[in-house]
């Protein structure tokens, strides 16, 4: 489903609820691009060595598009065998996204703009109608200012003074002035006789709309505010000033608009305009909203290769500085403690090495369903139908980021089952939970430890071909299984294939291993490099 400016603060409580049940949400997102010309790529390179190169790239560039699809389990009927498949109901949101802050500058990398507009993207619809977001940091400091403004409690606790958006602290109104200012019939003695009756009758006015005006902020909703009401012209000017202090006493305000023949004074709630106030703002706040919600029920999150999908969440929808590997790592514990990363989980030792020879998440995804795709079920509701199993089969939506999510998500039910009992559960148990690769370097992020390390055992090895080669995935795969080894994949570029091997033969500087990639490389016209990262 596409969510724009135009449907999603009608779509977007609807993703409340769904969060509060779901078993866990797979999320993915498409930027204006993803690397930097500081970026190497030194495959040798530490994660911590390797961040800040990558966290360049989150602060240079923007996002496109925000895939979140929530999982959420069926219960099984009370009549089903014990090996039926689990069920799920899945709902993919596709938002465009679009900045909220007009003073910060949009850079589009030229190969990602090409990339994407190759896979369908609808730029002009990313621009006009896309949800508008704000920096979290952003966000609290406009609702703590909007909550002294109106005389309520500051959502994030913070003080007046900590107001440092260059603006005047805006004081908390006193009591008396959020209650309304006192009324004393005495007051009428001020008023010009030639008004005295349009006063008296438009007392009694406003008296009711005070009365509707409760009665709609009392009904959560069921009950529409009253549209602001027209206030009598009075002879004498101050007739209207004295008119708005009885305004203020029943909780209303003075309005005013301009008119050919002067300025036209209506009565309105004054908890009405502080609503719409409100909406207003949490309109401009816009997605990150919606990260608000993932964040706050704590539920696990999905990435594939998600790294830069984190440090472009972190510094778009949140904004506190990252600093170094360490500190992120904590920034994301404290609003997601549990991160599952499919990338990760395909390369593990105990998943079939075919698959894993696949390049790109669309792949993956293909070469397991086409084993294990009885092993549950995934339901779409109505409205979703645009991710049937039919589109699914032939990636037409490939690289949209609801599309990338989904099969995330699916992905991840199938790593379940090849490396736990089926539950998410198993693999925190069984620590597959919280590991993250970086792009380019042999290490894995570990969200939850101090260090990071080469999550594999035994030797490395970088076989790399020139382009002219022709080499693929699926023929490498067929070259080292016909050569009898098999290891673990660690990064499979464009133009680069790292792993760990392993072999029924013996450890890799056995003769036969030797004789076996030496087969490899002649396979290639002795055109390829087997170079030894780590012996």
């Amino acid at each position: 489903m596409d969510v724009t400016r135009a449907n999603f603060e009608v779509v977007f409580p609807h993703i409340k609820r769904l969060l509060e049940d779901a078993e866990f949400s797979s999320i993915d997102f498409e930027m204006s691009g993803i690397r930097t010309a500081e970026d190497t790529n030194d495959i040798e390179k530490s994660a911590a060595e390797a961040f800040p190169e990558k966290s360049k790239a989150a602060q240079r560039y923007t996002l496109v598009q925000f895939g979140l699809c929530i999982f959420t389990k069926k219960p099984m009927p009370a009549d089903a065998p014990a090996n039926a498949p689990q069920q799920y109901v899945a709902h993919p949101f596709n938002f465009f996204v679009f900045p909220g802050d007009k003073s910060e500058d949009i850079v589009i990398n030229v190969d990602t703009a090409a990339f994407l507009a190759k896979h369908n993207m609808d730029f002009s619809k990313w621009i006009t109608e896309g949800v508008p977001y704000l920096k979290r940091t952003k966000a609290v400091e406009m609702r703590d200012k909007l909550a002294r403004k109106q005389g309520s409690p500051s959502p994030s606790g913070a003080a007046a003074e900590d107001d440092d958006d260059g603006d005047e602290p805006v004081p908390a109104p006193t009591p008396e002035k959020k209650g309304g200012k006192p009324w004393d019939q005495s007051f009428l003695a001020k008023l010009d006789k030639l008004d005295s009756a349009a006063f008296t009758n438009a007392m009694a006015d406003a008296a009711r709309f005070a009365e509707r005006s409760k009665a709609a902020e009392e009904s959560n909703g069921l009950i529409p505010d009253p549209h602001p009401q027209l206030i009598p012209a009075f002879r004498h000017k101050d007739s209207i000033g004295l008119f708005g202090h009885f305004l203020s006493s029943l909780g209303l305000i003075k309005t005013s608009k301009r008119t050919p023949k002067g300025p036209a004074y209506y009565m309105s709630s004054a908890a009405a305009r502080d609503r719409r106030e409100l909406d207003e703002l949490e309109r401009t706040i816009g997605a990150t909203r919606v990260i608000e919600a993932l964040s706050a029920v704590k539920k696990p999150i999905v990435v594939h290769n998600g790294l830069m999908d984190l440090l472009f969440m972190h510094h778009c929808f949140d904004g506190e500085p990252v600093g170094d590997l360490q500190h992120f790592k904590g920034l994301i514990r404290k609003r997601f403690p549990y991160v599952f990363d499919t990338r990760f989980l395909v390369t593990h030792p105990k998943v079939p090495f075919d698959a894993k020879m696949v390049q790109n998440l669309e792949g993956q995804y293909s070469a397991f369903h086409a084993t294990y795709g009885q092993s549950y079920s995934v339901e779409l509701p109505l409205g979703f139908e645009g991710y049937t199993a039919a589109v699914l089969a032939n990636s037409s939506r490939a690289h949209e980021a609801a599309y990338d999510a989904l099969i995330t998500g699916r992905l991840l039910l199938y790593m379940a089952k090849l490396l736990g009992d089926g539950t998410l559960g198993s693999l925190i148990e069984g620590k597959f939970v919280n590991k993250v690769p970086v792009y380019c370097c042999l290490e894995t992020v570990q969200l939850s430890a101090d260090t990071d390390t080469i999550d594999h055992d035994g030797p490395v090895l970088c076989v790399t071909f020139p382009r002219n080669v022709g080499m693929s995935s699926s023929k490498l795969d067929e070259m080292l299984k016909s050569n009898d080894l098999r290891g673990r994949v660690l990064w499979n570029g464009d133009r680069a294939f790292v792993f760990s091997p392993a072999s029924s033969r013996g450890t890799l500087f056995d003769k036969s291993v030797g004789q076996a990639l030496g087969n490899l490389r002649k396979a290639t016209n002795n055109k390829g490099g087997i170079t030894v990262l780590r012996p």
